[in-house]
């Protein structure tokens, strides 16, 4: 069986990078906005450019790997206090045939997140995660971000305009 390993994004992801937010927001429903290509780059470049982004790449063979997970931070600032900053997540996916298995001995998302608490400790950061997937696999997502080490701190609602 092939290995997988997290490590931090290089330029050369992007287009991997862009196919994740595209199966992440499809597996949705709708629940989701859309992403605009031109501006995922751009925020994606950024993103790597200062570190931010975690991938799960499986070895495929002596050369190649294909990434099957992300998990893209963001540096932020408390709307309330604009001294006070911390990271997020602006995106975070595994694909679905992935998240039964395991880089090293920990399921790959969650091998995602300790990377990304690794990154939050040595920036001295707090670290927030947020699950916008609707009803898609919720429980699920809340006992791995348990797992994790994560607790929950409140959730996410959406209204939805009726189309006219």
């Amino acid at each position: 069986m092939t290995t997988i390993e997290i490590r931090k994004a290089e330029f050369f992801d992007l287009n991997a990078l862009e196919g994740l937010l595209h199966r992440g927001i499809e597996e949705a429903n709708g629940l989701i906005a859309p992403y605009d290509p031109e501006t995922a780059y751009r925020t994606g470049l950024e993103q790597i450019s200062q570190g931010l982004v975690f991938v799960a790449a499986e070895n495929v063979d002596a050369k190649r790997q294909k990434l099957v997970g992300g998990l893209c931070l963001a540096l932020s600032r408390w709307h309330w206090n604009h001294k006070v900053s911390y990271l997020e997540s602006i995106h975070y996916y595994v694909l679905p045939e992935y998240r039964s298995r395991s880089a090293g001995n920990v399921p790959v998302g969650v091998a995602l997140l300790n990377a990304a608490k690794s990154g939050a400790q040595a920036a001295g950061l707090q670290l927030l995660v947020r699950i916008g997937s609707g009803e898609v696999r919720l429980e699920a997502k809340e006992r791995l971000m348990e797992r994790a080490g994560f607790p929950r701190v409140g959730g996410n609602y959406l209204f939805q305009p009726k189309e006219a």
